[in-house]
């Protein structure tokens, strides 16, 4: 009745008797948290329901009232409120803490009380991404406290609030990025600092849980976490600096093309060095080896049309200097690094049979000959383009420099395969110079002028010549390997 009275003249004649309407407020709390904890040690130390409400809706009362009371003070205090009700319930969590005889579910009750109430405190009080960054650590403070309390409210605490700082994090960069509400100076500004700070916290939990790898963290759900969590580390560092390239790219340069050979350079690099970092970790092999592979194939299907655009607005003045189309060849060395990784990992990796390695030798040299032959063209234009010889360029490209460029491609890669022993090698090596002479006879030889053909016919006939003579003695390699096999054989036949 008491509580009624009160709460009637706090909705209806309630002006500014702002602390004396806090310390009738203040004094109900303390009476019903007081008796309740007498009441908990007179029944053989066992919390009942009707005790767990009164302590939730005496809180709820006190949280409430204080709202109300001060809604219209000159200064916000809310969430001074909601941390200032968290540190009283905070002192009888500690007390009956260290009494080893306490009810272990007030206990709990008592944690999840002072976490939700700090939980509440800085959205109460703050907005946008100062929410997120105080939950970020509120999540590492929960894990650690998990792990030496070995309190489930913690753990539960942790799993929720995780999942809340994924969604204010993307409500902020949606809010910024997407949004445009002011404009942000590079890198020191809210949504990248934000990021940051929540990818930290990430990495610092997956450490943290390297602990308790083995274990069970939720019930069907496996304690190695940490994987997981220093995967989802990545890609929220991969975001925060995506987001924040392309905010200024769009911010700066006009010209789309140019950013979108930006934002694969970006993409390209961070993969780079995520796979010279990780190349010997085991369990990143398969993820490591799928990126790659990805990647490899859309740089020939996605990124190289962007950059033809490039190329295209430097020969016509839209972009001021070569420099700008230059930019993608950081890229091109990625790639390169990318075949590399695929050829050595081959053997290392279940995503590639056995019978199937061979494979992988194939994609290598069609990606490898793709980009060659792009970049002679590129090359050509490069130095020799003076605003109308576009076409004749790159009909000696296409004409000449490619047949000269694929025998030789092709000749190395018969001498590497001789030396390796390997045979997807000199056939590969072979199919590539079936297709020189496919295309000399089919294509080239009816647009070369009478030079360029004497040129590259007597260039073909001297690789020709070298290739002979390579498997005149690959024939003596073979049967030397074969002699040596038998011999082997008999040998281990006679040991038996």
């Amino acid at each position: 009745l008491t509580q009624m009275f009160f709460w009637s003249w706090l909705v209806i004649s309630f002006k500014d008797e702002y602390y004396g309407a806090l310390l009738f407020l203040f004094l109900f709390f303390v009476q019903f948290y007081l008796l309740v904890l007498i009441e908990h040690y007179q029944q053989n130390r066992k919390i009942t329901a009707f005790q767990g409400f009164i302590i939730l809706s005496n809180n709820l009362s006190l949280f409430a009232g204080s709202i109300c009371i001060f809604k219209n003070y000159p200064v916000d205090l809310r969430g001074v409120i909601t941390i200032i009700i968290a540190a009283l319930n905070a002192i009888p969590m500690v007390l009956l803490f260290k009494d080893q005889k306490a009810d272990k579910r007030l206990i709990y009750l008592l944690i999840a009380i002072v976490l939700t109430f700090v939980s509440l405190a800085i959205p109460i009080q703050l907005n946008g991404c100062a929410i997120t960054m105080f939950w970020a650590a509120e999540t590492v403070l929960l894990l650690w406290l998990w792990q030496k309390s070995g309190i489930k409210v913690f753990k539960y605490g942790f799993t929720v609030i995780e999942i809340l700082v994924f969604i204010s994090l993307l409500m902020d960069w949606s809010g910024f990025y997407r949004n445009h509400i002011t404009i942000l100076p590079v890198i020191l500004n809210k949504p990248f600092i934000t990021g940051a700070i929540i990818t930290i916290s990430v990495w610092i939990n997956a450490w943290l849980l390297k602990k308790e790898t083995g274990k069970e963290f939720l019930p069907g759900i496996s304690a190695n976490l940490n994987r997981v969590f220093s995967f989802t580390g990545i890609i929220l560092l991969f975001f925060t600096l995506f987001l924040e390239l392309q905010y200024q790219m769009i911010r700066f340069y006009e010209p789309a093309s140019f950013r979108y050979v930006i934002y694969g350079l970006y993409s390209y690099l961070f993969a780079g060095i995520l796979t010279l970092i990780c190349r010997n970790k085991k369990y990143w092999t398969n993820t490591l080896y799928c990126i790659v592979l990805g990647l490899s194939i859309l740089y020939i299907l996605l990124y190289n049309p962007f950059v033809f655009q490039v190329r295209g607005d430097v020969m016509y003045g839209v972009l001021s200097s070569w420099g700008y189309f230059s930019m993608h060849y950081f890229t091109v060395l990625a790639v390169i690094y990318f075949l590399i990784f695929l050829l050595q990992k081959r053997k290392e990796t279940s995503i590639i049979d056995k019978h199937s390695e061979g494979l992988i030798y194939w994609f290598a040299t069609i990606i490898s000959m793709i980009i060659l032959s792009i970049e002679i063209d590129n090359i050509l234009l490069m130095i020799f383009f003076n605003g109308t010889n576009q076409e004749h360029l790159l009909n000696i490209s296409h004409n000449i420099l490619y047949p000269i460029m694929w025998g030789i491609a092709s000749f190395v890669l018969m001498v590497i395969g001789m030396k390796r022993k390997s045979r997807d090698l000199r056939i590969i090596s072979l199919s590539l110079f079936v297709l020189i002479i496919a295309k000399l006879y089919l294509y080239d030889i009816w647009k070369m002028e009478q030079t360029g053909r004497i040129i590259a016919f007597i260039f073909l006939g001297v690789l020709f010549l070298l290739v002979s003579f390579l498997y005149q003695k690959l024939k003596v390699l073979l049967m030397k390997e074969e002699e040596e096999k038998k011999d082997s054989q008999e040998k281990i036949d006679h040991f038996h």
